[in-house]
């Protein structure tokens, strides 16, 4: 009967542990399961992130073409203002060189002219003062 005994105690004792291991079994796969699930999480984020980073270098690439862009049409408008600067610069001295030839010739008739309008505003401030003794 002793041996009976001691072999349903060990019986027990081999159920409890057995049951011990189950249940640490089950713990175990649920944090397996967990941690399965946070990995998965974790490489969606990581497909996102990379998808997002995509994205940003796309746009970066994109402004950064649109900038050289803008600097390649501010450069052409630069230089087409430049041109059209000399151009100006060049008419201006044509006509300064043909319009300086005939500065000779209205000098006199201006010097004339404004000889005439002193002579008159004088000869109008005597007859003034004239009229405003009488």
């Amino acid at each position: 009967m002793a041996e009976r005994d001691r072999l349903a105690k060990s019986q027990k004792d081999l159920q409890k542990r057995l049951e011990t291991r189950d249940q640490e079994m089950l713990d175990k796969e649920e944090e397996l399961f967990l941690q399965l699930e946070k990995a998965i999480r974790l490489e969606e984020d990581c497909v996102k992130i990379r998808e997002e980073k995509e994205r940003m270098s796309e746009w970066k690439d994109r402004l950064e073409r649109e900038k050289n862009e803008a600097y390649r049409q501010l450069k052409l408008q630069a230089d087409e203002s430049e041109v059209t600067r000399r151009r100006l610069e060049r008419s201006r001295h044509d006509v300064v060189r043909q319009v300086t030839p005939l500065l000779p010739k209205k000098t006199p008739r201006t010097r004339e002219r404004k000889a005439a309008r002193r002579f008159e505003r004088c000869r109008t401030e005597r007859l003034q003062t004239q009229l405003s003794t009488v």
